[in-house]
């Protein structure tokens, strides 16, 4: 008789705000995203895929209340931020929402890209 062994949920934990914030942080995220050669206009398309297709749970960083999955659209609003952020060395991204949209993507996407974001 075969067994079926149910699939582990996969947990995501998000980063701490003070570490979003950090300038590093967002240093080892710019370049990341850069790499990744998605255009301002697709990025809400990528990160909304990439959030509702997740199967696993994804928890706020005291680990212990699920994250609320925010409205994309109105978290990204207009794109031009996202040209700005990769093209402006200075520029930092301010606003915690998109910090904590794009932390859960690379989690989800990219985990060993996102290692290095805390080192």
């Amino acid at each position: 008789m075969l067994k079926i062994i149910p699939q582990q949920t996969r947990i995501i934990c998000l980063t701490d705000y003070r570490i979003l914030k950090g300038d590093a942080y967002q240093y080892r995220l710019k370049i990341a995203m850069a790499n990744l050669s998605i255009s301002r206009r697709t990025w809400p398309d990528y990160v909304i895929d990439t959030l509702y297709d997740f199967g696993g749970k994804i928890i706020c960083p005291d680990g212990r209340t699920r994250w609320p999955v925010p409205c994309v659209a109105e978290v990204f609003g207009d794109p031009r931020w996202i040209s700005y952020f990769l093209k402006h060395s200075g520029m930092k991204i301010r606003r915690l929402d998109r910090l904590e949209v794009l932390d859960a993507v690379f989690q989800i996407k990219h985990p060993t890209v996102h290692q290095h974001f805390i080192r």
